[in-house]
């Protein structure tokens, strides 16, 4: 399986990429899994087609505030369990994701009701992707 989190911005906060650094090494355990980040230029049909390019031929899921709410046993199951050979996350910059481009996802995903800065929402989001395949796998961490 291959996971591939898509975010517009650029992650410049040295403590989250240590942090984040930590979940991928553990991650490679479970699956192919991989981070790109990009600038959005603020041209929204230019930063479109580069979510849909990197996310091509994936499952595409949008973080959205008017996504799905799951809690962490559901995603696990949605998500991680084999149902998709590969998947992409799409986080948007600070503007979040443009209309075109949630009408392009397969499915739309809220991690919350609150709203998260796109350095927060990507560490919540692959500590959640660990955090699924660990209760799949039946690991102590999920507790």
């Amino acid at each position: 399986m291959k996971i591939r989190i898509i975010v517009g911005s650029k992650i410049s906060d040295r403590y989250i990429r240590e942090l984040l650094d930590r979940y991928i090494k553990r991650l490679k355990v479970f699956c192919d899994f991989e981070i790109k980040d990009f600038k959005c230029s603020g041209n929204v049909k230019k930063d479109d087609e580069k979510y849909i390019l990197l996310s091509q031929g994936f499952y595409r899921v949008g973080l959205a505030i008017e996504g799905k709410m799951f809690d962490s046993m559901t995603f696990a199951k949605r998500f991680l369990d084999g149902n998709y050979n590969d998947i992409s996350f799409l986080i948007g910059s600070a503007e979040g994701l443009s209309e075109d481009l949630k009408k392009d996802c397969d499915e739309l995903l809220s991690l919350s009701k609150l709203t998260f800065c796109h350095e927060h929402a990507l560490l919540v989001l692959t500590e959640q992707i660990y955090r699924g395949f660990t209760i799949n796998k039946g690991h102590p961490y999920h507790k």
